[in-house]
């Protein structure tokens, strides 16, 4: 994984009809993410005693930091997921199910695994 491409997929296929698809998340691409929302948010955020527009950063951060990233992460995994999918040109039976994955190294690994439609013809 490189800072050009902070996301990594994997597809693996453990049974027949059973795919697995591997992502790992720098940590570092998704704090970048959650500032650049962190930002953009500030602009708009009301809180009581500032002015709208005028809330310091590190308010909108201590509020609303963790929220915000659970949403980058979600969208990443999405993204991903998604294209990686495309990319195989997998067609899911189901939503896939996402969990966390070993992670020795300070990366971030989830595993979402799903069924695939049987091709017609085979």
């Amino acid at each position: 994984m490189t800072e050009a491409n902070p996301v990594h997929t994997l597809v693996q296929q453990p049974g027949t009809l059973q795919r697995e698809v591997h992502v790992e998340l720098s940590p570092d691409h998704i704090e970048s993410m959650a500032a650049q929302r962190l930002t953009r948010l500030r602009k708009t955020v009301r809180i009581n005693g500032f002015r709208p527009g005028h809330v310091p950063l590190g308010e909108v951060a201590r509020r609303h930091g963790a929220q915000v990233r659970g949403e980058v992460l979600g969208d990443l995994l999405q993204n991903a997921v998604n294209q990686a999918v495309r990319e195989h040109a997998l067609r899911p039976a189901n939503t896939p199910e996402i969990e966390p994955a070993p992670d020795a190294d300070g990366k971030l690994r989830f595993v979402a695994r799903f069924e695939v439609c049987r091709r017609q013809g085979r």
